[in-house]
């Protein structure tokens, strides 16, 4: 078999029997023993260009012990593309000689498939044409090495499984009677990372084993972090709003608008996504996400500032006879909004470092190392502020009417001990509620509760279950003292607050 030349002189389509995964603007191949730059002579026809990439294929066969299909496919390619060169296209006119010489990665993939050291001594490393299997592609050279990234990967999963683990034994384990609605509701989230960073060390390994990345994994592994994405966003927006931490429930209209602005963005997404790959350049991409992802965080900032706007003017309401373990826990809700606010505000950062850190250094593994470990930090912190625990400040306010038909507000204090009459004085009240929903109460429970009295004092309570009545009736106690003993309907009637129930 002699040796041949290629040259893009005239190049041409080609459709062969063997390399019929040639679909390019092919070289022509001429016979290198009477071959010049000037003259090179008549070119080899399409079917014998083919017949010399098959015995190119027997020889390499020759060489090879393994005889699975994937080495022989792995040799079938090198053939190929060192007889079928691709040649460049530069506008409307071909190149008459330049044509991308085969990459020394076609050299290695066959050296992986066939488990056999090939000399590749011989192949270039850039600005060269490698053929892939179907359903695979490379990553650029120019953003590399990718060998850290299964390693990091790797080490974030094991944290974000620990985080997982405690989160769920939390929440339905340990404190499943006091863990309110959302912290069992965002449970999903840890959940999601950890099958993103499964697909991850999937993805990355394989892409460093193999030379080559499957596109079906990197496909599963964007559009779960997207999920992902759109769940940590729902997240941030349910705390914003105070679900069942300033307020029990959203009305029709806020979930509607909930579900529509988190469905808008996880399309907007795809599409840029999308886009990006066909249409779309860098800036583009970068304006079409900073636009998105603005409007995002610009909607929970201003949630999360009104709920700040109402723990303060609660905060101010309590007066100076109201006792640290009562007024306590209101400010320290007060100060997880304002931490939470911080976190929010600390993740745009980052998200803006790093498309300035990819734009300046084009190392992937730097980019994706300072998002995992911002994204570990600053979840982990906001799940730290919010976690389930037995003696949380999540609660909310009930209706209760007074013996003057007026309506009042009394908040409903979750996590206490249900020992009977017997409560221990743990949480502050919210001062506000809306959309309260008085079913969540147990009429088999004790829960205490809080009252300022038209006077402007004081009333701590506990509503003990009460078969005769439609909910669980009131028995106010002192704020320092043990409570009194329970009084009949008949001498309940001229107090503010001693003829108070929950309303059903």
């Amino acid at each position: 078999m002699g040796a041949i030349e290629l040259s893009c002189d005239d190049a041409r389509d080609v459709d062969v029997s063997f390399c019929d995964m040639v679909n390019w603007q092919a070289a022509h191949a001429y016979d290198a023993s009477n071959f010049s730059l000037y003259y090179p002579g008549n070119p080899l026809t399409a079917a014998e260009q083919d017949s010399y990439a098959r015995a190119l294929y027997k020889s390499m066969r020759s060489e090879v012990t393994s005889t699975r299909p994937s080495c022989k496919n792995a040799l079938k390619r090198l053939a190929c593309a060192n007889v079928f060169s691709e040649c460049p296209e530069s506008g409307d006119s071909i190149s008459s000689i330049s044509y991308f010489p085969t990459c020394a990665l076609q050299c290695q993939l066959a050296e992986n498939f066939c488990s056999q050291a090939m000399d590749c001594s011989n192949y270039t490393t850039g600005n060269c044409m490698v053929i892939l299997p179907p359903g695979f592609f490379v990553l650029s050279q120019e953003q590399g090495p990718y060998y850290q990234l299964p390693g990091i990967y790797g080490a974030v999963l094991g944290a974000w499984i620990i985080i997982t683990t405690y989160w769920h034994v939390a929440a339905f384990i340990l404190y499943k009677d006091s863990s309110v609605v959302i912290c069992k509701a965002i449970s999903t989230i840890p959940v999601v990372k950890v099958l993103v960073l499964i697909l991850g060390v999937s993805f990355w390994a394989t892409c460093e084993k193999w030379k080559m990345c499957s596109f079906w994994l990197g496909v599963s592994l964007i559009n779960t972090h997207l999920v992902f994405e759109t769940g940590m966003m729902v997240c941030f927006l349910l705390i914003a709003k105070g679900w069942s931490i300033t307020r029990d429930n959203f009305s029709a209209n806020e979930w509607r608008g909930i579900i529509m602005s988190m469905s808008a963005f996880y399309m907007c997404n795809s599409i840029i996504l999308v886009l990006e790959s066909s249409v779309l350049d860098q800036r583009g991409f970068w304006i079409a996400n900073t636009l998105l992802y603005g409007l995002m965080y610009l909607y929970i900032i201003l949630n999360v500032q009104s709920q700040l706007r109402l723990l303060t003017s609660q905060v101010q309401l309590l007066g100076d006879d109201v006792p640290q373990p009562i007024a306590g826990p209101l400010r320290m809700k007060h100060r997880m909004y304002i931490f939470f606010l911080v976190l929010v505000l600390l993740n745009i950062s980052f998200e803006v470092y790093l498309h300035s850190l990819l734009a300046s250094s084009g190392k992937m593994w730097k980019v994706l190392l300072v998002y995992e470990v911002s994204n570990l930090l600053i979840l982990g912190t906001v799940g730290y502020i919010f976690r389930p625990r037995e003696y949380s400040p999540f609660f909310f306010m009930v209706q209760a009417t007074m013996n003057d038909n007026r309506t009042r507000p009394i908040p409903l204090i979750e996590g206490t001990e249900d020992s009977g009459n017997d409560a221990e004085i743990e949480l502050s009240p919210l001062l506000q509620s809306q959309n309260s929903d008085p079913s969540r109460v147990s009429p088999n429970t004790a829960k205490m509760v809080l009252i300022r009295n038209p006077n402007n004092t004081m009333t701590v309570g506990v509503s003990a279950a009460n078969s005769h009545s439609r909910g669980p009736s009131f028995q106010p106690m002192n704020v320092t003292g043990p409570p009194p003993p329970p009084q009949s309907e008949e001498n309940r009637g001229g107090s503010n607050v001693m003829d108070l129930e929950f309303m059903y």
